[in-house]
């Protein structure tokens, strides 16, 4: 069983059908077994964090302004994907700029870390926002509603309103 700390907040009421599912599908897989959970409320809105590490002794703040160095696996969230680091048979990510796991597809993507500045509109807001206030160090799970996702219109292997889960490493915060 994965341990983790887990950091919530709801679809913030704005009475989108779409982001209430995919909102309480996340609610659902994190707080049902799959992690040991704490939930503070933090004002995420439409993602969640899941700290899959522990961040004692990290000082350094990814808040808005910040540049951030990160590698990353994306995937399509499914009520029963397994993303236990541990196993030996996870899913397939529909991007990763992870060498070891882009070698192992067999695609020929960058695999340098992204570099990216908090709040410029460089990421996602999912992304951007499930960074913010995350830790040098960290290993997290952003759990993300298609809204703050890639929306309606998909993006390339993503489908129109999929639900996404990223798993994020934070090599810097700058």
């Amino acid at each position: 069983m994965l341990l983790a700390t887990v950091v919530f907040a709801t679809s913030c009421g704005r009475g989108d059908d779409t982001d209430v599912r995919q909102d309480n599908a996340f609610k659902t897989y994190i707080t049902g077994g799959a992690y040991t959970s704490e939930l503070p409320a933090d004002s995420l809105g439409g993602v969640w964090r899941v700290l899959e590490n522990d961040r004692e002794g990290r000082n350094e703040l990814a808040l808005p302004g910040a540049e951030v160095d990160i590698y990353f696996e994306g995937y399509i969230f499914y009520s029963s994907i397994n993303l236990d680091p541990h196993i030996e048979m996870r899913p397939a990510p529909f991007y990763t700029n992870r060498k070891a796991i882009a070698d192992g597809m067999g695609v020929d993507w960058p695999v340098e870390p992204v570099v990216a500045r908090l709040g410029s509109g460089m990421l996602f807001e999912g992304l951007d926002r499930g960074l913010q206030g995350a830790c040098k160090g960290d290993s997290l799970l952003l759990f993300i509603t298609s809204r703050n996702g890639y929306g309606e219109d998909g993006l390339a292997l993503v489908p129109d309103n999929a639900p996404l889960v990223y798993r994020v490493f934070i090599n810097d915060v700058r």
